[in-house]
């Protein structure tokens, strides 16, 4: 952690699509299974995000039925972490790859 006059900078790694998701959890107050299913989705890419075959991917990979993967999409996009537009679903440019995330916290005079 590094301070100048009036600026914190913080360096936060984040080593997994999980803390990636995690880092930003307070904006949309995920649960941890919430965090999970959608860490699985973003790690698993495929032609269509959220497509039936995606789905059907990450039932496999949680052991849950289709119907709770389902529900956990609508959860999701009830909390604005993915959105459904033009007929597709996206994720939020929060849960991008980075190399880390440096946020800067400046204080207004």
């Amino acid at each position: 952690m590094s301070t100048d006059s009036k600026i914190l900078r913080l360096k936060i790694p984040v080593n997994s699509t999980y803390q990636r998701i995690g880092l930003w959890n307070g904006i949309y107050n995920l649960t941890s299974k919430e965090i999970t299913v959608l860490s699985i989705f973003i790690d698993q890419p495929y032609k269509e995000f959220c497509d039936r075959e995606h789905r059907n991917k990450v039932s496999e990979a949680t052991k849950m039925p289709l119907a709770a993967i389902n529900t956990y999409i609508k959860r999701l996009k009830d909390k604005e972490a993915i959105t459904y537009k033009d007929k597709k679903y996206s994720y939020s440019k929060l849960f991008e790859d980075l190399d880390g995330v440096e946020i800067n916290i400046f204080k207004r005079d």
